[in-house]
């Protein structure tokens, strides 16, 4: 896992979303029950469900945080 950006300068280089899905893995299912006249049926939906990590690069910083950098700076060595 990178996760200093100076390890990974092409994610810095465009602004985009990165969404990954990590183990455990399981299957949530929501499922029902119906009565036809072919006999019962059952209507299932399978999601795949784990660690979902999002991640959003952006190109340049906040406006917030560019009006507190040169405050915080000095204190940071």
């Amino acid at each position: 896992m990178i996760t200093n950006p100076a390890l990974a300068p092409h994610e810095m280089l465009y602004e985009h979303e990165y969404r990954a899905l990590y183990p455990p893995f399981y299957y949530r299912v929501k499922g029902w029950w119906a009565w036809t006249p072919f006999g019962v049926e059952s209507h299932d939906k399978w999601e795949l469900m784990g660690t979902e990590v999002r991640v959003r690069y952006k190109s340049r910083p906040s406006l917030l945080q560019r009006l507190a950098d040169p405050f915080i700076e000095p204190f940071i060595d």
